[in-house]
């Protein structure tokens, strides 16, 4: 008998979900015997820039933004296939990033950019994403709560940065990368001599887990780019003073939020960062995943799948009528 009343639940549930599009489409499956269909690139523009992003699945939006020194193949080379089967799943070059345009005589800080990733998904018709933001991303998914509440599910922070430290002050090149025709000689000099150094941070960025190799040839590959360098020097010199003038708010954000992180994170270490902010906004709810360092969608990936369908949770139980959840 309870065997019984519990499936008919079940598909009560799925079906007022099915009559509700408003509704997100959660736990949807693919077939394990179906192969996922290739990526395909796609542009959008938004303020003037020619952003490119990868989309696939249906139902909720889920937002996904790389740290800096990143692509969106940060996802697409980790959780994007699977999370598709269930979520939209939108994967974004954030300005100056992969095959994203930026605007090199402006300091796109990540105020800025998460206006500007609010007028991407308004073209594109997204409605009430939820974002999913990994590292230096942190503080542009931050701002958007801030500054678009009303316009989100809610946030999953993955090992993001929050808060101004020692760690998140910019290297001295990096201004010297943004002065016109010496910044592209410093640029070019960084992509011939600094190769060594970027294979020493992706390793302390898996640690204590190894990178895999298909990633850190892929990273490689992007990374030493004269504009991929200079996008990051900007996200680097833009970083601290914009979490100056965030963090006395996270106190105002509403919604679901769901913090993780790693407990060996030696490039945003959690407590100075995950852990503060956790008690900075008090409706958040806070992972630390044991043995796992700052890479946490390829580390990982069940963890993140599950915090994003932790922060989802609200919204489908707002969907199901009282009489039903009882």
């Amino acid at each position: 008998m309870h065997f019984l009343s519990s499936s008919l639940f079940i598909v009560v549930v799925i079906i007022l979900l099915m009559l509700n599009p408003a509704c997100p489409v959660i736990g949807k499956q693919t077939p394990a015997q179906s192969t996922m269909p290739a990526i395909k690139d796609q542009y959008v523009v938004a303020d003037g820039l020619k952003l490119h992003y990868v989309s696939a699945g249906v139902g909720q939006p889920v937002v996904l933004l790389h740290g800096n020194d990143g692509t969106l193949q940060d996802f697409t080379m980790s959780i994007f296939n699977n999370l598709s089967t269930k979520y939209r799943t939108i994967a974004f070059d954030r300005p100056g990033h992969g095959g994203s345009q930026t605007l090199w005589h402006k300091m796109l800080t990540p105020q800025k950019q998460a206006r500007i990733l609010h007028s991407a998904l308004n073209s594109l018709g997204v409605v009430h994403p939820l974002l999913v933001a990994h590292s230096w991303s942190g503080a542009v998914a931050l701002s958007y709560a801030l500054q678009f509440p009303k316009d989100l599910s809610g946030l999953v922070l993955l090992g993001s940065v929050a808060y101004e430290t020692k760690q998140t002050d910019p290297n001295p090149i990096y201004y010297v990368v943004h002065v016109p025709f010496v910044g592209s000689v410093a640029a070019f000099t960084f992509m011939i001599t600094g190769r060594s150094g970027i294979e020493k941070q992706l390793e302390e960025a898996f640690s204590p887990d190894i990178a895999p190799s298909p990633y850190v040839h892929s990273f490689l590959a992007s990374m030493f780019r004269v504009s991929q360098i200079k996008a990051a020097a900007r996200d680097e010199l833009t970083l601290n003073p914009a979490l100056r003038k965030i963090s006395p708010h996270y106190a105002d954000i509403r919604g679901p939020v769901v913090i993780v992180t790693g407990d060996h994170d030696k490039t945003v270490p959690p407590e100075k960062q995950s852990y503060p902010l956790h008690e900075a906004i008090l409706q958040s709810k806070l992972i630390v995943v044991r043995n796992a360092g700052h890479e946490l969608q390829f580390t990982s990936p069940l963890e993140v799948m599950s915090a994003i369908d932790l922060a989802l949770a609200p919204l489908v139980k707002a969907c199901i009528p009282a009489q039903v959840q009882q």
